[in-house]
């Protein structure tokens, strides 16, 4: 994959995460979502697999521990901290909303549900955007390299 279309992977997934921010501020309020937000569930397998295949070349040989920190070596030094935020915050909006959840045989409100899958759209999406933009810079950045040591 090259260096721009991961750029532009990077830029959908910001697309994806900006419409779920969106989509979660107003469940919050009790504003259902319109019937296309349902679509944002399916945007997080077109960054996704992308996202996935850009860094496996990348940790290969790492240990299962340090992969995160090896994806996103390329992505902005707050970029793991802004994650694990979204990551605790995922969970407990996911508690919540099976907390509040009705019982069984009842119809659900359509804004709890959206509240309840848009926190995690929000975790998939910035993940997605963070793991394409740190695979693109480092492209990018061995490209460079490489260019400087044809001409050196």
């Amino acid at each position: 994959m090259t260096t721009k279309a991961l750029y532009g992977l990077a830029a959908l997934a910001l697309v994806g995460l900006a419409l779920s921010l969106r989509v979660h501020a107003n469940a919050w309020q009790g504003v259902a979502p319109p019937k296309g937000a349902w679509a944002l569930h399916v945007g997080i397998f077109i960054v996704w697999l992308p996202a996935i295949l850009a860094l496996r070349p990348l940790n290969r040989d790492v240990k299962s521990g340090d992969a995160w920190r090896v994806a996103l070596r390329g992505a902005p030094a707050w970029t793991p901290v802004v994650l694990q935020c979204l990551t605790v915050y995922a969970v407990a909006n996911f508690g919540l909303f099976m907390y509040q959840s009705p019982p069984r045989g009842t119809s659900p409100d359509e804004a709890l549900v959206a509240r309840g899958f848009s926190g995690h759209w929000l975790l998939f999406y910035g993940a997605g955007a963070a793991m394409l933009y740190s695979a693109a810079r480092l492209r990018a950045q061995s490209a460079a390299a490489e260019r400087v040591e044809e001409r050196g």
